[in-house]
């Protein structure tokens, strides 16, 4: 029998970045794809939200910026973060009653997946503005399932900002909808 997870597909990732200036704690985010799939919808039945293939595995990357004039040297590291999904009613008839979907659209998971705070940096890099940026890839990958179904699905990420000003922990969330197949309609 074969593993799901080792089908060949599109790889995703779930792309979160944040300003050490910002006052706000909402994540900047974006849904990439290996093959320019167009994962966050924008017209249609789906559109504003995020739709997922089944068994498609998908990436966390988060990067951290700021400017070189207002903090010099800093670093951060990520203290926790964690995907949470909260699934829609799928089915609603009089005979069978309200259909949930799963707890998440993730393979083997619950509604609280904590990824794990091990990461690999990808890159540094500086601009021209004097703007550094530093970018990690989670090590865990999530694995989309099969079932279909709708979700709300958050990300909260709280990091540990070192700096010549000091250090400080701050925490920041984002908070799509998000689709599987066709994610199925409520009757």
């Amino acid at each position: 029998m074969t593993n799901t997870h080792e089908k060949k597909t599109d790889r995703a990732a779930i792309a979160v970045s944040f300003d050490l200036e910002q006052n706000t704690q909402q994540l900047t985010w974006r849904m990439e794809s290996e093959h320019h799939r167009d994962i966050y919808q924008v017209t249609g039945r789906a559109a504003g939200s995020v739709l997922l293939d089944p068994t498609e595995p998908i990436d966390v990357l988060i990067t951290a910026g700021g400017k070189l004039k207002t903090f010099g040297a800093f670093r951060f590291e990520i203290v926790q973060c964690c995907v949470v999904t909260t699934p829609h009613v799928i089915d609603s008839n009089q005979q069978h009653g309200r259909q949930f979907a799963p707890p998440s659209p993730f393979v083997g998971q619950g509604s609280v997946r904590v990824v794990t705070p091990d990461f690999w940096q990808l890159h540094e890099e500086v601009d021209k503005d004097g703007y550094r940026r530093y970018v990690l890839l989670a090590k865990d990958v999530l694995y989309v399932g099969v079932a279909p179904g709708r979700w709300e699905l958050s990300v909260f990420l709280t990091v540990r900002i070192s700096s010549e000003q000091g250090t400080l922990e701050r925490t920041f969330r984002f908070d799509p909808e998000s689709e599987v197949g066709n994610g199925t309609q409520p009757n």
